[in-house]
């Protein structure tokens, strides 16, 4: 793949959808290794049609990382971007905190040295395989929850 071919829309074509549903598939991997933090086990949910959530979900209770697609058509278009949204997953008790606010993170996709790897929002974290982002992925939701019991 070619920097002309990761402009514009990058997760559009078949490698960009091809390296985010690995993506999402190493997360949940890489959740599942580190298994529990603090004594509160990593929970996953693929999201429709057979999970609660939305899009698929790692949870990390009470707050998760929520993997979503934006496309270009709802529900059945090319996908556009690719967000985790880091933020307050929903309990029967319906309570959440106000702060902290949801955390945002914009993929895309780069070339570096021929190989197709992960930046977050523009230059945050640049050049990632998805192994990488995926670890990432998991210490940020740690980080993300230990804020959340801070609030």
């Amino acid at each position: 793949m070619v920097d002309a071919e990761l402009s514009g829309a990058p997760l559009s074509n078949d490698r960009g959808t091809a390296m985010w549903k690995g993506l999402i598939q190493v997360t949940r991997a890489t959740a599942k290794r580190v298994g529990e933090v603090y004594g509160v086990p990593f929970d996953w949910d693929d999201g429709p049609p057979l999970g609660k959530s939305r899009s698929p979900l790692l949870k990390l209770e009470p707050v998760g990382a929520q993997f979503k697609e934006i496309r270009s058509t709802p529900f059945v278009g090319a996908i556009r971007n690719c967000l985790v949204v880091f933020g307050w997953v929903d309990t029967p008790m319906g309570s959440r905190k106000q702060t902290p606010p949801d955390l945002l993170w914009i993929l895309t996709l780069s070339s570096n040295d021929g190989e197709v790897v992960w930046n977050v929002n523009q230059d945050e974290i640049i050049g990632v395989s998805s192994i990488e982002l995926a670890e990432q992925i998991v210490k940020q939701l740690i980080e993300y929850r230990d804020e959340y019991q801070k609030a």
